[in-house]
C-alpha cells in the first residue's frame, strides 16, 4: 500500500492522507476541461484575429476586440474624415489600453491633436513614439517637418541619419528624395557633409543616390567642396559618379576643379598635361585619368614587365567597334607632341589602329592622330604634332580607336601594345 495516494474504488480519493469525495473530484476534472476550453477559444480567437488584422481590420476587432493594431488601422482611416476624427481618437486610447506602448497609437493621437492646433502635444506624443520604436517612420518624418519649418539644423541632420540607418530600401527610398535639395543647401549642407565625414553605413547607398539623382549639379559642387575640404573626401566611386554627371552635362571647369582636388598634392603640376602618362599610377577610370570601358570580343588591360608599363588591347575576333579607352585633357592653347612606342601582333582588320586628340564640344574638332597600326609590327616610336586653339578648346579627349567607315571595317582579331605614352608642349 503506497502511503502518499491510496485509491479506494469509485467513491473517494485520498491524497496525501486527505480523504476527498469522488463527486468534487469530477468537478474538479469538468472544471480543468473548462479552463483549457476557454483557453484554447482565447488562443485561438487571438491568432485569427492576429490573421485579420491586416486584410480586415474590422473583422478582426469583431473577432478580438484586444486586436490593437487592427483599431489602429481602422483610426487612420477615420482620421482622413474630418467628422469621425472622435472616433479615431477612441479608437486609439482603446487601442493603448490594450497596449500601451503601440507607436502608431501614439502617433495618431499627435495628429488629432495637431488638428486641434495643439502643436506641443502633438510633439510630445510624437516624441514618445519615437523612444518607444526609434524606426517608426511616421513620427520620426513628422518631427522632421517640425525641425526643418523651424531650422534646427543639428537636430534635423540626427533625424536623417536614424532615418537612413534604420529604414527599409523600399521605405525610405521616396524620403531620401525628397531630402536631396534639402541637405545638399544652407544651412543643412554643411551639416550634412559633417555627418557624411563620419561614414554612416547608409553612405554608400544613399549618398550615391543622391550623388546620381540630384537635379541641381551646381549644389552637388558645393557640397563637394565642402566635403573635399577637410578629412578623407568623398571615395574613389562618388568621384566618378559625379564627375560623369559633370561632364555629361557639359560642366568641365567644375568637374576637372573637383577632380584637381582629389589628387595628393604633389600629383596636381601633373594634371596639366596627360595625367598618369605612364601608367605610374593605379588607374581610377576618373575621366581626367585612364578610363577603360568593358567591351564585347576585346579585352584591355595595362601590363607590368622589366620595371615598364604598357596598355595592351586583345581582340578576340569578330565586329568591334573600338574607342574605349580615353583620357579627358585640360591642355593651354599651344602645339604640343603626343608620342610613345607601339607594337601590333598580328592584328587583322581592313583599316587597324591609332591615336586620336580632338576638341570636347559642339564640333569636337581633330587636332591630330597617329598612324594606323595594323599586322605584325615591332615596338615602334611614334609621335603626332598639334595645337590647341585659343578661345575654343578649352578642354580635349584623348582615344584609342578603330576608325571604322563600315561594318566590315570593325572585324578585328590580333594584339596591339603601346608604352612609354606622353604628352609635352613643344
Amino acid at each position: 500500500m503506497t502511503p502518499d495516494l491510496i485509491n479506494e474504488g469509485r467513491t473517494s480519493l485520498r491524497i496525501l492522507g486527505v480523504e476527498f469525495p469522488s463527486a468534487l473530484i469530477g468537478f474538479v476534472r469538468l472544471a480543468f476541461l473548462g479552463l483549457l476550453l476557454a483557453l484554447g477559444v482565447s488562443i485561438s480567437r487571438h491568432s485569427i484575429g492576429d490573421w485579420w488584422s491586416e486584410a480586415d481590420p474590422e473583422l478582426s476587432v469583431a473577432i478580438d476586440p484586444t486586436q490593437a493594431s487592427a483599431r489602429v488601422a481602422i483610426s487612420d482611416r477615420e482620421m482622413a474624415d474630418p467628422s469621425k476624427t472622435t472616433d479615431a481618437t477612441v479608437g486609439a486610447r482603446e487601442a493603448l489600453r490594450n497596449n500601451p506602448l503601440l507607436p502608431d497609437a501614439l502617433a495618431l493621437l499627435a495628429h488629432a491633436s495637431e488638428q486641434q492646433g495643439d502643436i506641443d502635444r502633438a510633439a510630445r506624443l510624437m516624441g514618445l513614439s519615437t523612444r518607444v520604436n526609434l524606426r517608426n517612420l511616421r513620427s520620426q518624418l513628422w518631427l522632421l517637418a517640425q525641425d526643418l519649418r523651424g531650422r534646427r539644423v543639428n537636430s534635423a541632420l540626427n533625424r536623417i541619419d536614424v532615418l537612413l540607418r534604420g529604414q527599409f530600401p523600399e521605405a525610405i527610398g521616396p524620403v531620401a528624395t525628397a531630402l536631396m535639395p534639402i541637405v545638399t543647401r544652407e544651412p543643412f549642407r554643411i551639416a550634412y557633409v559633417t555627418l557624411l565625414r563620419t561614414n554612416p553605413r547608409w553612405r554608400e547607398r544613399w549618398f550615391i543616390d543622391l550623388l546620381q539623382r540630384c537635379d541641381d549639379l551646381s549644389a552637388l559642387t558645393y557640397l563637394f567642396a565642402e566635403l573635399q575640404a577637410d578629412g578623407s573626401g568623398p571615395t574613389e566611386k562618388e568621384l566618378q559618379v559625379l564627375l560623369t554627371r559633370l561632364t555629361d552635362a557639359g560642366m568641365l571647369d567644375e568637374a576637372h576643379d573637383i577632380w584637381v582636388r582629389s589628387l595628393p598634392p604633389d600629383r596636381r603640376d601633373e594634371a596639366d598635361l596627360l595625367y598618369n602618362e605612364g601608367f605610374r599610377y593605379p588607374l581610377t577610370d576618373l575621366p581626367f585619368d585612364w578610363v577603360i570601358q568593358p567591351v564585347s570580343n576585346a579585352q584591355v588591360r595595362v601590363d607590368t614587365g622589366n620595371g615598364a608599363r604598357t596598355i595592351t588591347v586583345d581582340f578576340f575576333g569578330g565586329r568591334v567597334n573600338f574607342g574605349h579607352v580615353t583620357h579627358l585633357l585640360n591642355l593651354a592653347p599651344g602645339p604640343y607632341r603626343f608620342q610613345g612606342r607601339e607594337r601590333s601582333q598580328d592584328l587583322q582588320n581592313e583599316r587597324g589602329l591609332r591615336w586620336r586628340i580632338a576638341c570636347v564640344g559642339d564640333d569636337a574638332e581633330t587636332l591630330g592622330t597617329t598612324d594606323l597600326l595594323s599586322g605584325d609590327t615591332p615596338w615602334r616610336t611614334f609621335a603626332v604634332d598639334l595645337t590647341v586653339p585659343t578661345g575654343k578648346c578649352s578642354y580635349q579627349r584623348l582615344v584609342l580607336e578603330l576608325p571604322a567607315r563600315a561594318a566590315l571595317e570593325t572585324e578585328v582579331v590580333g594584339r596591339v601594345a603601346y608604352a612609354d605614352l606622353e604628352l609635352q608642349p613643344k
